[in-house]
């Protein structure tokens, strides 16, 4: 066989057994994968639109890595924002562009996986600043059902962090206003109970007044009951402005008032209640 010819039959024979080892591969995973300056090309639309999936993926990264925790696949947004271009990290080691500590974190993460281990929502902490991310990572199997790569997903999940964090200062802000509501209710009760015990004991005292010249005392205890009675009205009142604070319809009236009568007043309700040995 002369050189011309010998040329042409060794260029025939390797296309030959291209197409044969191409339709098996066809067969088995329906894929042809072709190596070209460290990017994949897939032969079907599907696979492209698969490649383009992964490749886009919004705000975060999918990967997939080999035990030497080299990329055998990557793609994402946030290699985009890290400024690295992920067609030239293929072949080479994970994540070169994350901080150095966050890598350790990865690769130590990753050891539990290569063990046979699954890692989901792992949080990983200084990736981005003032931005949380998490990562989930699973074993994948060879045709001998050897675990041979790493599947690993890291996605942003801030969106979420500041739900979390408005529906923590929401419900904060909901515990709050119960507690003051059964401050408010407690408080209401004892200064309803102190204007009811001064009318039952002035009461209880005009019936002993039964002497002609008992006038001024009869007076005095009336006086106490009308202010007991509007000391009540003032505490509904309180409630209806609470309503109306809530609500923001409310405006400051101040008026000019005995605060030496008002104290006397206050004494007066609470000596009613005094017990023996106690000093107001």
């Amino acid at each position: 066989m002369n050189r011309l010819s010998l040329q042409n039959t060794i260029p025939e024979q390797n296309n030959k057994q291209s197409v044969s080892v191409n339709a098996s591969t066809a067969q088995l995973v329906n894929q042809d994968t072709t190596a070209t300056n460290g990017t994949y090309k897939r032969s079907t639309k599907e696979q492209e639109l698969f490649l383009q999936l992964l490749y886009n993926y919004p705000d975060g990264v999918i990967s997939l890595i080999d035990k030497q925790y080299n990329f055998i696949y990557t793609g994402g947004e946030l290699h985009e924002r890290l400024a690295a271009n992920p067609a030239e990290l293929i072949g080479n080691k994970m994540y070169p562009k994350f901080p150095e500590n966050v890598r350790c974190v990865i690769q130590a993460q990753l050891e539990k996986v290569f063990a046979g281990g699954r890692i989901s929502a792992f949080e990983l902490h200084d990736l981005v600043k003032s931005e949380f991310y998490i990562m989930d990572a699973f074993p994948l199997r060879d045709s001998e059902d050897a675990i041979a790569y790493a599947g690993v997903v890291i996605r942003n999940i801030s969106h979420l962090k500041k739900a979390e964090g408005e529906l923590r200062i929401s419900l904060k802000k909901e515990r709050e206003l119960s507690e003051l509501k059964s401050r408010f209710i407690t408080m209401a009760s004892h200064e309803f109970s102190t204007p009811l015990t001064t009318v039952l004991s002035s009461v209880q005292l005009l019936k002993s007044y039964t002497k002609l010249d008992s006038h001024e005392k009869i007076d005095k205890h009336i006086e106490r009951i009308v202010a007991a009675v509007n000391h009540l009205t003032d505490i509904l009142n309180d409630f209806l402005r609470v309503g109306n604070m809530q609500e923001g319809n409310i405006s400051c009236s101040p008026v000019l008032f005995n605060i030496k009568d008002h104290i006397a007043t206050i004494i007066a309700e609470f000596k009613n209640e005094e017990n023996r040995g106690q000093l107001i």
